[in-house]
């Protein structure tokens, strides 16, 4: 009887160690668990930061793309106004010179020269003109398509290639 009593209190005992036993193993596997929460946090959040730092480079990059694409496109219509520029002074130059030779001149034959020269460089300096207004106008829709916006033109080129203030 006594063995059976004890055999009795060994398999109590051995079922409250069990317990024990598994009640540490749930507490490891829960502290486990929660360093791998942690852990997967940290990794998530570390990769949101990557992504975010990624994009932001990306639209800092392409920002810049476009900047540089509107200065190219800004600085090609100034030149090539400027050109036009030049070729107005150089015209109006001539006209100058035309209208003093004109005044000079003594012969009815040499003044109808000089007129119709003078009548030719006008029509150039008019086709220069509407050409430069044209660009000017295109260089303007271009400009603001592409994200820019228009720079302000010299007034002594404005003035010489007879545009409208912007």
């Amino acid at each position: 009887m006594m063995l059976g009593a004890m055999e009795s209190a060994v398999q109590i005992f051995g079922g409250i160690n069990d317990t024990e036993n598994q009640k540490l193993k749930l507490m490891e596997m829960q502290v486990e668990f929660d360093h791998r929460e942690q852990m997967f946090d940290s990794v998530l959040t570390h990769e949101r930061e990557i992504f975010v730092a990624k994009a932001n480079l990306m639209r800092d990059i392409i920002q810049s793309m476009i900047d540089r694409r509107v200065d190219a496109v800004c600085k090609g219509f100034h030149d090539t106004l400027t050109l036009y520029a030049d070729q107005c002074r150089h015209y109006m130059g001539q006209q100058d010179r035309y209208a003093d030779m004109a005044i000079k001149s003594a012969s009815p034959l040499e003044r109808a020269n000089i007129k119709a020269q003078q009548s030719e460089i006008n029509i150039q300096l008019s086709d220069i003109r509407s050409e430069a207004a044209a660009l000017y106008r295109h260089m303007t829709k271009i400009v603001l398509l592409i994200g820019g916006s228009m720079p302000p033109l010299a007034a002594e080129q404005q003035q010489t290639l007879a545009l409208a203030k912007a």
